[in-house]
């Protein structure tokens, strides 16, 4: 962590209009700067002593880079969807079926305006549009379920290395969380 001094001239540099600043502002300043490092640096140890292993560690910490905060408005699931995709072993075939799917949307879109074109009277071209919808709406229906059917796995093995980390938390008195 930086001194009172250098976090002075660090500040000055990046922003020249810090200088007009009177001098309890840069204590202020400073001790929000301190705090918020102890914070970040307290995070980072509660991140590596959650994961267990010292993989899961780093992918958590980098989690927690400088500049970066936790957005309130996601809930709890969410962030652990995140968690486990992130560090997914399915990754690729994540990426091949959002692929797919969007061809395939593309390839339905494209007959759907064909259909259109072609049709030769009003209902002909509507039904043409309803069922290209109804198929668009198909695909990503199909696609999120591959996804949910790709993060089982992942989810099983996120639950049981969390599992041995609070039994081994427990055994050795210290609390998650």
């Amino acid at each position: 962590m930086k001194t009172f001094e250098e976090f002075v001239a660090s500040r000055e540099k990046i922003d020249p209009s810090t200088k007009s600043m009177a001098e309890h502002q840069w204590v202020q300043a400073y001790s929000a700067y301190c705090s918020s490092r102890e914070r970040l640096r307290a995070g980072r140890q509660k991140a590596r002593v959650k994961s267990g292993s010292e993989e899961k560690s780093k992918s958590s910490s980098s989690q927690h880079s400088r500049g970066m905060h936790r957005p309130s408005s996601i809930s709890d699931t969410a962030l652990l969807k995140t968690r486990i995709r992130e560090q997914s072993a399915y990754s690729d075939l994540r990426v091949i079926i959002d692929v797919l799917a969007w061809v395939a949307i593309a390839v339905i879109i494209v007959i759907a305006l064909l259909g259109i074109v072609a049709g030769f009277n009003f209902y002909s071209s509507l039904s043409a549009l309803v069922v290209g919808g109804l198929n668009v709406l198909l695909v990503f229906v199909v696609k999120f379920l591959i996804q949910v059917v790709i993060d089982i796995p992942d989810i099983a093995l996120y639950r049981q290395v969390y599992e041995r980390a609070e039994q081994s938390s427990v055994e050795s008195g210290t609390e998650l969380e």
